[in-house]
């Protein structure tokens, strides 16, 4: 510690001589996490929790007993840094060990296909904070480009016959500093007031007002139904509607099922 307080630049030179000897462990965690998400498919906690329940209790609740997972570890701000980690591993040793990338890509991969399954189809609805584990992730990220940065430069210093190949690859993090200050600019939590729309475009693009901002992702896909066909719902559904006031009437009795939107 105390070297690197009289010599900083040795830490550069430190991570240069250590880190490229543990790629092969990293890359070997890499292709035992990709077994790990395999083996969440399974969902193997929540089932022994439900036939240790299922004594003594009837299968909807011993059900309900068994869920959710244990969120300090299957939880979305768990899983989330799990796979920071791991893009992290792929950032800093992916130079100087291409093949771990390859094994990067094949974890990303299985994750999608576990957890667009487990999340969509099996897991229970968690509440949705509006991506604040995917702003972390974005952070951890750029601080992962600290130690990349630093780890190349340290690398250049020790086997660069030329010194300015160390302070052009260092000079790099000033770059990555200005960049992390604008992403901590960024106004992701609100919507900026100056973008709030004056009109809403409701479906089949009619504007709507008085205002009602719609996310456009949120927007119903399905076709939008005519005037008498809600018309009918309406007077199905509420019977202070006067179904002999529509002109559809004759309509509603040869078909006696209301349509829907």
């Amino acid at each position: 510690a105390v070297e690197i307080i009289t010599r900083p630049k040795r830490m550069c030179e430190l991570l240069a001589e250590k880190l490229p000897r543990c790629t092969h462990f990293y890359m070997s965690y890499i292709v035992a996490q990709c077994s790990i998400h395999l083996l969440n498919l399974t969902r193997y906690v929540n089932i022994m929790q439900y036939w240790f329940r299922r004594g003594f209790a009837d299968p909807l609740s011993a059900r309900a007993m068994s869920e959710p997972e244990d969120q300090d570890y299957y939880g979305i701000g768990a899983r989330s840094a799990r796979w920071s980690i791991v893009m992290v591993m792929g950032l800093v040793f992916g130079q100087l060990n291409p093949l771990i990338w390859t094994c990067v890509v094949v974890y990303f991969l299985i994750c999608r296909l576990a957890y667009g399954y487990l999340l969509v189809f099996a897991e229970t609805r968690k509440p949705d904070l509006g991506g604040v584990f995917w702003v972390y992730q974005l952070r951890h990220l750029q601080m992962g480009t600290v130690i990349y940065i630093t780890t190349m430069a340290g690398w250049l210093e020790l086997e660069a016959q030329n010194k300015w190949c160390f302070r052009i690859a260092m000079s790099s993090i000033i770059y990555l500093g200005w960049s992390m200050w604008r992403f901590q600019q960024l106004r992701w939590k609100e919507l900026v007031y100056g973008n709030v729309p004056t009109e809403a475009v409701g479906t089949g693009g009619h504007i709507v007002k008085p205002v009602s901002y719609i996310q456009p992702e949120l927007l119903p896909r399905h076709s939008v139904c005519n005037e008498s066909s809600l018309t009918r719902t309406l007077s199905t559904e509420d019977p202070r509607i006067d179904v002999n006031d529509s002109d559809d009437s004759e309509e509603e009795e040869d078909h006696p099922f209301p349509l829907h939107c």
